[in-house]
């Protein structure tokens, strides 16, 4: 009794111990495929970063919705802090220039407009709903676009 109860005990733990190890693989094998997505994104640009910015803004949205015909107001609100970081810069691979070797110079014959990147970074504070005016997708949106 004492060996099949052993048994029973030694395969179960060597069962949960696999499982362990596969599921600890798994996990590592998802870490490695992210970074190879990341990495994919990244690109080699020579651009010329002229002017930066950082800007902050707090916004409050509200929204009430009447019910019992504009007997009861059901009010819904959030704090939403904006932080966003702009820059205005000139990509170096369009730019054509020549050299003027009397004069030792480099003469820049065509540079584009400049390009202006806005990173904003939303975060939503004091989010507040009643049970009849909840929250949805299209108000998110319509703070994002605000």
């Amino acid at each position: 009794m004492h060996k099949i109860f052993l048994g029973i005990v030694i395969t179960l733990v060597l069962v949960f111990g696999l499982r362990y190890c596969e599921h600890q693989k798994d996990n590592r094998e998802k870490l490695v495929a992210n970074t190879a997505l990341i990495e994919k994104q990244l690109k080699n640009v020579g651009k010329l970063i002229v002017t930066e910015g950082s800007y902050s803004q707090i916004y409050t949205y509200n929204d009430t919705k009447k019910l019992m015909m504009g007997m009861v107001d059901s009010k819904k609100k959030a704090i939403v802090i904006v932080n966003a970081e702009a820059s205005m810069s000139h990509d170096l691979s369009k730019v054509t220039s020549e050299i003027v070797t009397e004069s030792k110079t480099l003469r820049i014959t065509f540079i584009l407009e400049s390009e202006l990147k806005i990173n904003p970074n939303i975060e939503y504070c004091d989010v507040t709903a009643d049970i009849w005016n909840p929250f949805e997708a299209e108000d998110y949106n319509l703070v994002k676009t605000a």
